[in-house]
């Protein structure tokens, strides 16, 4: 689905931007007719770039917590949620929200849920809205992370003039 017109106009407040693995926002990095890619792609995901009320839905903030250390990145819409050790909260520099969904059934319309797995090994974390995905990192040995209530982004670029994409970042293999 080609990203709407409203989202690449320049009288839009942000437009779409991508937000940066190495840590700074890459303002207009979407290409136009860009989307979402296909589904079992790692990333990057649909979110919004500020608090929102669409399609019914009321979003929630997306943390990104980072390990400058490891490299590892982890998302988690908790507040509760203790920043680990050796992490430092990026949130700031990248803002995002997402829908917060206590029901799978009263999910928004074409959402897919954020899962996130975690490798004690490789001391990595995994996100996708892929449960195949999902599985196959099941298999290298990541856990599941049940996050409550569950994130969930748009399966395609939102008609919002707040709508970002944010990158994931990939599955790390056994060494």
């Amino acid at each position: 689905m080609p990203v709407p017109d409203a989202l690449r106009s320049p009288l839009s407040r942000r437009g779409v931007i991508q937000l940066g693995l190495a840590g700074a926002a890459l303002a207009g990095s979407a290409r136009p007719g860009e989307a979402a890619p296909p589904e079992g792609a790692t990333g990057p995901i649909w979110a919004f770039s500020q608090s929102v009320y669409f399609a019914g839905n009321r979003t929630v903030r997306l943390r990104r917590l980072h390990s400058l250390a490891t490299g590892d990145i982890f998302y988690t819409t908790s507040a509760a949620e203790l920043v680990p050790a050796g992490y430092t909260d990026e949130s700031d520099e990248h803002p995002a929200w997402v829908y917060s969904v206590t029901d799978p059934a009263l999910a928004p319309p074409d959402s897919d849920q954020l899962l996130r797995l975690w490798n004690p090994r490789l001391r990595a974390h995994f996100s996708t809205t892929s449960e195949s995905l999902a599985r196959t990192a099941q298999r290298e040995r990541y856990e599941l992370q049940a996050e409550y209530p569950a994130p969930y982004v748009p399966r395609s670029a939102p008609d919002s003039p707040h709508a970002v994409t944010v990158p994931l970042p990939p599955l790390r293999r056994r060494r």
